[in-house]
């Protein structure tokens, strides 16, 4: 599923219908990639990604990785989804990690392919791969986190 299609745009619009500041920060994000400013992007992609599952749990002090533990024991995401968000070598919570070190751009991840954190073509991938993905999970949480 592309960046740029109407599905895309209306799950954001869900999400920004349920939080304005969520929905800006997606939406922030997707202008960003479309700028070509990929690193930002994904930044700012994971950490709305972060703030609406916390949102969901109504827990601003537990830690990532027991938030998407959480979101796992409820059965409110699928191994797919959790494997997303939890990947020890490539999932969400591992790249947000690094990114969050001085020395990020000395990073990479493999799978065949090097793919290093100091190419702006690896931000995009990354965008690419876990944008659209991310835009259902976080729509379906948010959603849910009405009724």
């Amino acid at each position: 599923m592309g960046l740029n299609t109407s599905e895309s745009q209306r799950l954001i619009n869900d999400i920004w219908m349920c939080s304005n500041y969520y929905g800006d920060m997606l939406q922030t994000s997707k202008r960003l990639y479309n700028e070509d400013e990929y690193y930002a992007s994904v930044l700012i992609l994971f950490n709305a990604t972060e703030l609406i599952i916390k949102s969901f749990r109504e827990n601003y002090s537990s830690n990532f990785y027991d938030d998407i533990d959480f979101l796992w024991q409820n059965k409110l995401i699928s191994e797919d989804e959790y494997n997303l968000l939890n990947n020890e070598n490539n999932g969400v919570r591992k790249i947000r990690n690094i990114m969050a070190h001085k020395d990020a751009y000395a990073h990479s991840i493999t799978g065949g392919i090097v793919y290093q954190f100091s190419e702006p073509e690896t931000w995009k991938l990354i965008f690419e791969l876990t944008f659209h993905n991310l835009l259902k999970l976080l729509n379906r949480i948010t959603l849910s986190s009405m009724h």
